[in-house]
């Protein structure tokens, strides 16, 4: 149980974290280029 609730929150932990990081990493790529 307690193992598979730790999964759950990693997985959640990932799944919310990586495209705010995902965005960040294009905008900082992007940005340099529209200034």
């Amino acid at each position: 149980m307690g193992a598979v609730a730790a999964l759950c929150l990693i997985q959640f932990v990932v799944v919310t974290t990586l495209p705010a990081v995902a965005a960040a990493a294009v905008l900082g790529r992007v940005r340099p280029v529209m200034t």
